[in-house]
């Protein structure tokens, strides 16, 4: 193809070169530019993140490989930087190696997710910004419970924070900030476990319930660790 003529396109009646008309063509040239970028802008994210999650839902969430290209997925995404860091809810994170992430339990199966053996009323911190989906005293084994909702890169996940104290900040349906205290290990009575300790969970996908409703996939051991991520890795990692 032939290098277009600029003069010629912008060209008076008498095909004669105008710098009046060819100040003209450039500057609508400029807008029409500018208008495409604009759009890529807005538009890329999102078409990107949507590809992204749909090419790996299918994936066994729990592979390291998945979560990079799932988090870190190309130059349509937003990279954190390294300020951006997320934080570990209790400092220092050390888990209990025979109730880690993925160790499977007789009769109950894989642990999905970590526990910090921490005395109670030790602080715990959210871990990135998110919104509070759930806050509250849970039957099913997690005593006081809170699952923060979380979104990297336009791709959601949600953390358990399980056997909490009585007391929960900021409750639900608010949003919390990284770093922020969100309440502390509970005890024994408002734990319902043994020994005081901070279950941490990191589940791939939306909160998928209403605000207070307690969902389906929040658990604390299955027959497989697929879609949950290992808290300790995931952290480690940004």
């Amino acid at each position: 193809m032939r290098p277009h003529n600029w003069g010629m396109l912008c060209a008076g009646q008498n095909n004669a070169p105008s710098f009046r008309g060819a100040r003209r063509c450039i500057v609508k040239r400029f807008w029409v530019l500018l208008v495409v970028v604009i759009a890529m802008a807005i538009l890329l994210p999102y078409g990107g993140s949507d590809a992204l999650a749909q090419a790996v839902s299918s994936e066994n969430q729990t592979s390291w490989g998945k979560v990079k290209s799932l988090f870190r997925a190309g130059d349509d995404q937003l990279v954190l930087g390294k300020s951006d860091y997320i934080w570990y809810p209790i400092n220092p994170w050390s888990p209990l190696g025979g109730y880690a992430f993925g160790r499977y339990v007789s009769g109950r199966g894989y642990h999905l997710g970590d526990d910090c053996v921490r005395g109670s009323g030790t602080p715990v911190y959210a871990i990135w910004h998110g919104r509070v989906k759930y806050a509250r005293y849970n039957s099913g084994g997690w005593g006081y419970l809170m699952i923060v909702e979380y979104y990297i890169n336009n791709i959601p996940f949600c953390v358990v924070y399980g056997h909490l104290g009585a007391t929960m900040y900021p409750g639900e349906g608010n949003w919390v900030s990284r770093g922020q205290y969100i309440g502390t290990v509970g005890s024994t009575a408002e734990s319902g476990q043994a020994t005081p300790h901070l279950h941490l969970g990191i589940h791939y996908g939306g909160y998928d319930a209403q605000t207070g409703t307690y969902p389906s996939w929040c658990k604390g051991y299955a027959s497989s660790t697929s879609g949950w991520f290992n808290p300790t890795t995931f952290i480690a990692y940004w």
